[in-house]
C-alpha cells in the first residue's frame, strides 16, 4: 500500500495539470456540499449546547380541534409543572423585546423571558456569575435581575470580567446583572437567534406586557427533561391526563385541548412548519449533490483519458505478472490521494463559503448569528461525500483500465482505442444531462426573481422611508406618545417631507393585523386585513384614492363617529357594482358601524404574489404606545432620510430606541430575500455545472482528435475538405451530446414542476427560461469544440505521417 501511495504521488507530480484539475474540481463540488451542510447544521441540525440534549422534550398544546401545535399559557405551565409527567424538570420561555438606555445611544435588545429554573434544567452554567434563584421567578416584580449573553457582554461591556453586579436600564427600570451566558449559547427561540439577555418571567409586568394570569394567552414555549429511563410516549400520556383535568377545571379556555410531547431533537424549528422547511432544505442539498455527480462524471472522463494514455504501461504490468486486483488497487489508491486533496480543499472552501452565506442575510432588527465553524459533524459529512465521490469517479475507470488487453494495447490496435473512447462517451451523457437540469432550474429561479422584482406593490417605493418605534417600552402613555409622533412629523414637514404614523406597513413581516367585518349588505362576517393610520398616510405612502376622500382632522377627535377607508378589493367583494361611499361596515366587536368615506387603490399587503386582499383603514386614534411605523415621503432620494430619522428621534428623546429604520425599497428587499437566495444558489450551481460540462466536452473532443491524428492526416492528404474534417472530428461526440442534452431537457421540465411552488409569476415551462438554457448550452458546446476542431484543421499530414 505504501508503494502504491508513492506511485500515486509520483504520477500526480508527473501529470500536474490533470491532477490539479481533478483536485480543484473535487474541492469545488465538495466545498459546495459541505458549505451548505454547515449552514443547515448550524441553523437546524446541530444539537443544543446544553447538557444531554437528547433527553429534552418539547411540550405543546393542541388546538380546540385536537390538531396543530401551540404554546402554553403561564397558568397552564404552572399546572403542568406540578403534575407528574416523568420529567426531571420543566421550564418555560418566551420572546422579549426591551429598550436599553444608558451609556451611548438607546437601542432595542432582544432576549427571553424565562422561568427561574431555565438554566438549571438545561444544565447551562453561566460563564460568569450565576443563573436565577427560584424565588426570583416567583415574586412578581420583586427581583429585577438579568443574565446577559456572551455576544452582548463583549459588545456592550467589552468583555469586562467585573460585569456581574453592574446594572442595565431596561424600559426605564434598573436591572442588576447576575450572570453571563457561556459562549455559543444563544437561547432556545431559534438556533440562529443570539439572545442579548434573559429576565425572570416574574418581571413581565415591569416590562409593560403582562400575560401571566391570562390562561387563554398561549405565549410560552415549554421544554422538559425526561427522567432517567422515561420515554416521551409516557410523558405524552401523562400530559393528556393533566389536560383532561384542566379541561374540567377551566372549560372556557381549555375545552378540547390536550398536551403534546415531542423529543426536542425531532423538531427543527416548529412542528407545523418543519415539513416545508425540510422540503426546501432537501431541494438545495439535492442540487448540491447533483453538482457533485456532474463533477465526478467530469473526473471520470479525465481518469479514462489518463488511462488511455497509460494503456501500454498497464499492458506491460499485466504481461510481467501483475494481477488485475493489483492494477485496480494502485488506480484506486491514486484516486484516493486525489480525493483526499480535493476533500481537504473542499473543507477549507466550505468554511469560507459558509461564513459568506451566513453573513448574506436580510436586514432584520434581531441579533442573528450562525456558528459556521467546522465541527465534527461537518468533518464527518465532508469525509463521507469524499468517499462517495471516490466511488463515483474512480471505481468504474479503474475496473475498465484493469481490463486492458495486453497485446492490443502494445500493438496500438484501434479496437482497443475505440473501446476506451466509447467508455468516455458513456460518462459524458449523465454529465451533460445533470448540467442541463441545473442550468434549466437556475434559469427558472432567475426569471422568478426578475418577475418578483418587477411587481408593482401599489405604493411609492422610490421616495419613501420609515422608522419603527415602540414608545410604550420607553415609559410613554398614549397621550404623550401621540405628541411625540406629532412632533416628529412636524420636524419632517419643516424639511419638506411628509410623515404619518401607522400600525402596519404593506409587506411588513412584523405588522400582520386582521379582524372580522360585517357589511351593511347583511352578508356573513369575513376576516379582512386592518390598518390604523394617521391623516396624511395615503399621501405619504403614495397610495391613490380612487373614490371619496381621505380622513380629516375632526375624525381623529375623541368620540368622533367611526369612519373607514376601504381598498378597491374590499369594495368589489362587499358592494359589487354599487358605490361604496356612505355604506357601513362593523369592524370586530365595535358597537357602532363605520361609514365608508373613501376607496384606496389595492396594495400588496402580506406577500408579493398574493391576489388583491380586502383591507380596511381606520383612523389611528389610540394605541400610540405599541410598535408603530412613521412612514416618510421625501422630495428626493429617501436613503439620507434614514439617518436623519434616527437623529430626529434622538433629539426629541435620547431614551427612545429605534426598532428599525430604512427605505421602503430596502424593506421590500426583505420580502425578495427568499427569491434572491434561491436564484443566487441556483445560478451558482448552474454556472459550476456549466463550466464542468464544458470542460468535460472539451476533454472528450480533444481526446478524440488526438487519437485520430493519423486518420485525419491521411484524409487531408487525400484531399478531404475542411467541412468533412470538422464533421469527422465532432461526429463521435454528437450522439452522447445529443442524448445527454435530451435527457437533461426532460429532467429540467420535471424539475420545473417541482419548483413551481417557489416560482413567482412564471410557468415551469417558461419559454424565456427554456430559450436562455438552450442559448447558453449552444455557446458552451461551441466554445468547448472550437479548440479541438481548430487543432484538427491545422494537422500537417507530412509531419504526422513521418512520425
Amino acid at each position: 500500500m505504501l508503494h502504491d501511495v508513492r506511485d500515486a504521488l509520483r504520477l500526480i507530480r508527473l501529470r500536474p495539470a490533470s491532477s490539479a484539475a481533478i483536485a480543484l474540481t473535487l474541492a469545488l463540488a465538495i466545498g459546495a456540499n459541505s458549505s451548505l451542510f454547515t449552514i443547515v447544521n448550524a441553523g437546524l441540525l446541530a444539537p443544543l449546547p446544553v447538557r444531554d440534549p437528547d433527553s429534552l422534550v418539547n411540550v405543546y398544546t393542541s388546538g380546540p380541534d385536537g390538531s396543530g401545535y401551540v404554546g402554553l399559557s403561564y397558568p397552564d405551565y404552572l399546572d403542568l409543572r406540578d403534575a407528574n409527567l416523568g420529567l426531571d424538570g420543566i421550564l418555560g420561555y418566551g420572546g422579549l423585546m426591551a429598550t436599553l438606555t444608558g451609556e451611548g445611544d438607546s437601542e432595542v435588545v432582544f432576549g427571553e423571558l424565562v422561568t427561574a429554573n431555565y438554566f438549571d434544567v438545561l444544565g447551562v452554567a453561566p460563564a460568569l456569575g450565576r443563573g436565577f434563584l427560584l424565588e426570583e421567578g416567583e415574586q412578581r416584580g420583586a427581583h429585577a435581575v438579568v443574565v446577559i449573553g456572551d455576544r452582548f457582554w463583549r459588545r456592550r461591556f467589552h468583555a469586562d470580567p467585573a460585569v456581574v453586579g453592574k446594572t442595565l436600564s431596561l424600559n426605564g427600570r434598573s436591572y442588576t446583572i447576575v450572570g453571563v451566558s457561556p459562549a455559543g449559547f444563544g437561547g432556545l427561540l431559534f438556533r440562529a437567534l443570539s439572545a442579548d439577555l434573559w429576565i425572570p418571567v416574574s418581571m413581565m409586568g415591569a416590562l409593560r406586557t403582562d400575560h401571566l394570569d391570562n390562561r387563554g394567552e398561549r405565549w410560552m414555549f415549554v421544554k422538559g427533561r425526561l427522567a432517567r429511563g422515561a420515554r416521551p410516549e409516557e410523558a405524552a400520556a401523562a400530559g393528556r391526563l393533566a389536560a383532561s383535568r384542566l379541561e374540567r377545571a377551566y372549560p372556557e379556555t381549555n375545552r378540547g385541548r390536550t398536551f403534546r410531547v415531542l423529543p426536542t431533537a425531532d423538531v427543527l424549528v416548529f412542528p407545523d412548519g418543519d415539513r416545508a422547511l425540510v422540503g426546501g432544505t432537501a431541494a438545495v442539498m439535492l442540487a448540491a449533490s447533483l453538482l457533485l455527480v456532474v463533477a465526478c462524471a467530469n473526473i471520470a472522463g479525465i481518469m479514462l483519458a489518463r488511462g488511455l494514455a497509460r494503456r501500454r504501461e498497464m499492458a506491460i504490468r499485466l504481461a510481467i505478472g501483475a494481477r488485475r486486483r493489483d492494477i485496480v488497487r494502485q488506480l484506486l489508491v491514486e484516486s484516493a490521494v486525489l480525493s483526499l486533496l480535493g476533500g481537504a480543499g473542499g473543507l477549507l472552501l466550505a468554511r469560507w463559503v459558509a461564513a459568506a452565506l451566513a453573513s448574506w442575510r436580510p436586514e432584520l432588527p434581531v441579533p442573528l448569528s450562525l456558528n459556521t465553524a467546522v465541527d465534527l459533524r461537518v468533518t464527518i459529512f465532508t469525509f463521507g461525500i469524499t468517499v462517495i465521490a471516490l466511488a463515483l469517479f474512480a471505481v468504474a475507470p479503474a475496473l475498465r483500465i484493469s481490463r486492458t488487453p495486453a497485446a492490443g494495447s502494445m500493438s496500438g490496435a484501434t479496437a482497443a482505442r475505440r473501446r476506451w473512447i466509447a467508455g468516455k462517451d458513456v460518462v459524458l451523457v449523465p454529465q451533460l444531462a445533470l448540467a442541463v437540469l441545473l442550468i434549466g432550474s437556475a434559469a427558472l429561479l432567475v426569471r422568478s426573481l426578475s418577475r418578483a422584482s418587477a411587481v408593482d406593490p401599489g405604493f411609492d417605493l422610490d421616495r419613501t422611508a420609515f422608522v419603527a418605534l415602540n414608545l410604550g417600552m420607553s415609559g410613554y402613555d398614549d397621550g404623550r406618545a401621540r405628541g411625540f409622533y406629532e412632533g416628529l412629523a412636524g420636524a419632517l414637514e419643516k424639511r419638506g417631507a411628509i410623515g404619518a404614523a401607522t400600525s402596519r406597513l404593506p409587506l411588513d413581516i412584523y405588522g400582520n393585523q386582521s379582524a372580522t367585518v360585517t357589511p351593511d349588505t347583511g352578508s356573513a362576517e369575513r376576516t379582512v386585513q386592518i390598518a390604523q393610520v394617521e391623516r396624511s398616510y395615503f399621501e405619504a405612502m403614495g397610495i391613490p384614492l380612487l373614490r371619496g376622500r381621505a380622513f380629516d382632522r375632526a375624525e381623529f377627535a375623541p368620540g368622533a363617529p367611526p369612519v373607514a377607508i376601504v381598498s378597491a378589493e374590499t369594495a368589489r367583494r362587499y358592494w359589487p357594482g354599487v358605490d361604496p361611499i356612505g355604506r357601513q361596515l362593523r369592524v370586530g366587536d365595535q358597537a357602532a358601524s363605520a361609514v365608508v368615506i373613501g376607496v384606496a387603490a389595492d396594495v400588496k399587503v402580506q406577500t408579493l404574489g398574493e391576489s388583491p386582499q380586502p383591507l380596511v383603514y381606520e383612523p389611528l386614534t389610540s394605541g400610540y404606545t405599541r410598535l408603530l411605523r412613521l412612514v416618510v415621503r421625501t422630495p428626493g432620494d429617501p436613503a439620507p432620510v434614514v439617518g436623519e430619522l434616527r437623529r430626529l428621534v434622538r433629539s426629541l428623546d435620547p431614551a427612545v430606541a429605534v426598532f428599525e429604520a430604512r427605505t421602503m425599497t430596502d424593506n421590500l428587499s426583505v420580502m425578495l430575500y427568499p427569491y434572491r437566495l434561491s436564484a443566487a444558489l441556483g445560478s451558482t450551481f448552474g454556472a459550476i455545472a456549466l463550466v464542468l460540462a464544458g470542460i468535460g466536452l472539451y476533454g472528450m473532443l480533444s481526446c478524440g482528435v488526438g487519437e485520430r491524428l493519423r486518420e485525419l492526416a491521411i484524409r487531408l492528404a487525400l484531399g478531404a475538405p475542411a467541412a468533412a474534417i470538422v464533421r469527422t472530428s465532432v461526429a463521435q461526440t454528437a450522439i452522447p451530446v445529443g442524448l445527454g442534452v435530451g435527457v437533461g431537457v426532460v429532467m429540467a421540465l420535471g424539475a420545473g414542476q417541482l419548483l413551481s411552488a417557489v416560482l413567482f409569476g412564471i410557468s415551469p415551462f417558461d419559454p424565456l427560461a427554456l430559450a436562455g438554457t438552450a442559448g447558453i448550452l449552444l455557446l458552451v458546446i461551441a466554445a468547448a469544440g472550437a479548440t479541438p476542431v481548430r487543432r484538427a484543421l491545422r494537422v500537417e499530414p507530412a509531419a504526422i505521417l513521418r512520425e
